[in-house]
């Protein structure tokens, strides 16, 4: 009787101790796999790659306009109408076809005349009265020289101010696809140009996130986090970055 029980409870002593060796064995083996997780997770080189192209503008917007002064609002509102259709004339006789011309319905504002101690008094001085000119189109360099030119119309009794020129470019989102293939090819030529001095390959591209495009005058070196989109500059510079986490071995 008394060796069965001490059979017994040296089968539990064994039987325990297997058991603390076998929860031993499994922390290692997890310990390892996890290691080995944390090991290939932080196998990853972070690269940020760039591409830049210069382009020329392919549309242009004109912006401008005229504006006639006059003691009463009937006069003025006349002098305008005569001074919009000298501009329609002029800017046909250009060749710019008159669907590519638009205007803003005519604005009327009153000025006021002034007492002897410079205060504006409620005294009507004069109307003036002012209209919007839009022309857009395709052939930027023409435009632009019109625009440049556009002192003939003063010559014609027509008041502008407030010109200027807006310039776009309308193949933009195509080139955006090619900017970033390119942009990730530098990027990977960069990645591979950090690992020359270790053992290390790029096996495969993990992640890629393409930043903000920056398109400036050509001679620019501005940049935004938030990106830019000159229409200033007819001839422009764009920028594409992207950054890229690659996988190694």
């Amino acid at each position: 009787m008394e060796n069965t029980k001490f059979i017994r409870e040296n089968q539990l002593v064994v039987f325990g101790i297997i058991i603390a060796f076998g929860l031993i064995f499994a922390a290692a083996i997890i310990g390892n796999t996890a290691y080995q997780i944390k090991k290939l997770n932080s196998e990853v080189i972070k690269v940020t790659g760039a591409a830049k192209k210069n382009i020329k503008s392919d549309r242009v917007v004109w912006e401008f306009q005229i504006y006639q002064r006059s003691i009463s609002s009937a006069d003025a509102y006349k002098d305008i109408n005569a001074a919009a259709e000298k501009v329609i004339t002029y800017l046909t006789t250009k060749d710019i076809p008159a669907k590519n011309i638009t205007k803003s319905i005519i604005r009327t504002s009153m000025l006021y005349k002034r007492n002897d101690k410079g205060a504006i008094t409620n005294e009507i001085d004069a109307y003036q009265v002012y209209q919007i000119f839009k022309v857009e189109s395709n052939d930027v360099n023409k435009i632009t020289q019109i625009s440049q030119n556009a002192a003939e119309l003063i010559n014609q009794g027509v008041f502008i101010k407030g010109s200027f020129l807006k310039y776009f470019y309308t193949k933009l989102e195509v080139l955006k696809v090619e900017m970033l293939a390119k942009a990730i090819d530098n990027a990977k030529q960069r990645a591979e140009s950090m690992l020359k001095t270790t053992k290390n390959n790029i096996y495969s591209m993990q992640s890629a996130k393409m930043g903000v495009f920056q398109i400036t005058p050509a001679d620019s070196t501005a940049v935004s986090s938030l990106g830019i989109n000159d229409t200033t500059a007819l001839n422009k510079q764009i920028t594409a970055v992207v950054s890229v986490v690659y996988t190694i071995r």
